[in-house]
């Protein structure tokens, strides 16, 4: 049997040369890789999608659209990645269990994980979603920045956020109800840490009923933006030896900034409203109210206080409105202290209003007061301008 040469024509050169060319554009390993995700890809968890998979095949830029509650750790290292939940997406840890090591055999920073880690990724969205019952922080930053829209984050077993040299935005459609909310987390409701920076943006963003600080910012800068509002109220525990809950702390070199219009919230946490230990606190033009903290379910003269200054801290308030109340029938506490400290208050305009119920100052603290403080209390070691000291302790 003879075989016959064929002879292409043109046209067959143009088939056959470009089915070559469509099988060579397939990735490497052909048919059987997973796909590469594509902008706009719904994952639906309820229905065998697997969330992590497809952020991990994500490219730089990428939306993933996900449904439904996907039970699942997920880690991001892709920049530019949009993580969609369109309201109703869930990242549930409950039946993802967190990395345990052994004692000594890792450094506590590698130990920290989050149900959901951004690590080293830049521009990461995520969008309408809830992270919840963590067995260890929600959601973790390392490295990265990222922008949190209506995002639910509670009951982990540590930290709501918790975060690495990381830049974080937070930011509310709706302010009433809140739609990005830090509540029932063990620990903090957000740790930032090691030069982090969060940026409450847009809306009001509520972080409540946390074990222990609704913001706890140690070396790191908590910036309130024009417009925006800050709610931190009711954290801490009673059910201890000694209760426990500060709604800010600001710690080794932190700093607090309110810009101008914004508005801070804090009131009826267990302990404290805010705590600053060698740190600064800087508003301007911002509406301040921090009321009622201690609020009865702290044992009064073990600190209790609105906002407590210590070790070289700093409170600045130029313009707007500052309320630091509390109710004198069940909470005897200060609605200020400072000890080695400094607070200057500056009216900037004729409608500004500050107002401070009590205000201790110790061990050289230096202040320049304005507005209505009904009781002064002062040692010897303090210097005041513009009000006097009604008591001078001995």
């Amino acid at each position: 049997m003879k075989y016959h040469a064929h002879r292409f024509g043109l046209a067959q050169l143009f088939f056959h040369s470009s089915a070559l060319l469509a099988l060579l554009s397939f990735p490497l390993g052909g048919a059987f890789a997973d796909p590469p995700e594509t902008p706009g890809r719904v994952v639906n968890c309820d229905h065998g999608g697997r969330l992590a998979v497809a952020v991990r095949n994500a490219r730089p830029g990428d939306t993933i659209r996900f449904t439904g509650t996907c039970k699942e750790q997920v880690t991001i290292t892709t920049d530019r990645l949009t993580l969609d939940g369109q309201g109703e997406g869930v990242i549930d840890g409950s039946e993802a269990t967190c990395p345990t090591l052994e004692s000594g055999t890792e450094s506590e920073e590698e130990e920290i994980v989050g149900l959901v880690e951004i690590d080293a990724a830049q521009g990461v969205t995520l969008e309408g979603l809830t992270v919840q019952h963590s067995q260890c922080d929600g959601i973790f930053f390392r490295g990265s920045s990222a922008t949190l829209h209506d995002v639910i984050v509670y009951d982990s077993g540590d930290d709501g956020i918790d975060s690495e040299q990381a830049a974080i935005t937070l930011e509310s459609s709706t302010s009433s109800p809140p739609s990005t909310i830090l509540r029932n987390n063990v620990e903090n409701g957000m740790n930032l840490d090691n030069n982090s920076t969060a940026n409450i943006f847009k809306g009001t963003v509520a972080i409540y009923a946390n074990g222990r600080f609704g913001v706890l910012n140690n070396s790191s800068l908590l910036f309130v933006s024009s417009g925006a509002e800050l709610d931190v109220h009711l954290n801490g525990r009673t059910d201890l030896e000694v209760p426990q809950g500060t709604g800010i702390g600001v710690f080794a070199g932190g700093e607090l900034i309110g810009y101008t219009e914004s508005n801070l919230s804090v009131y009826k946490n267990i302990v404290r409203g805010l705590l600053l230990i060698n740190s600064g606190m800087f508003l301007s033009y911002t509406v301040v109210n921090i009321s009622n903290n201690g609020d009865g379910n702290f044992p009064p003269g073990l600190g209790s206080a609105g906002i407590a200054l210590v070790d070289d801290s700093v409170f600045t308030q130029t313009g707007g409105t500052l309320t630091i109340t509390n109710d004198e029938a069940t909470n005897p506490a200060f609605g200020m202290t400072a000890d080695n400290s400094t607070v200057a208050l500056r009216m900037a305009a004729s409608n500004d209003e500050f107002a401070i119920s009590k205000l201790l100052l110790t061990f050289g603290a230096r202040a320049t007061l304005i507005g209505n403080i009904p009781e002064i209390v002062c040692d010897d070691t303090v210097l005041v301008q513009g009000l006097a000291c009604t008591v001078t302790l001995p």
